[in-house]
């Protein structure tokens, strides 16, 4: 595996554990306050904001703009 992939999969790891640990942070903050559907809502949002920084990372300002787009309905 070249040192690129490994920096990449290891960015990835330390993007994926943060994302973790600020769902958690913010989950409880919120405490008891919100029903399930919201709580996966907030996760999933999450998710989705992780991913698009690690393709900013990865690719650059070349993302694909049919991605945002598709929030935008």
């Amino acid at each position: 595996m070249s040192e690129e992939l490994i920096n990449e999969y290891n960015m990835n790891e330390r993007v994926d554990r943060l994302t973790s640990r600020h769902i958690a942070k913010c989950l409880d903050f919120l405490g008891d306050s919100i029903a399930p559907v919201q709580m996966q809502s907030i996760k999933r949002s999450f998710r989705f904001f992780s991913e698009d920084i690690k393709t900013l990372v990865a690719h650059g300002d070349t993302h694909n703009d049919q991605d945002e787009q598709r929030f935008n309905r």
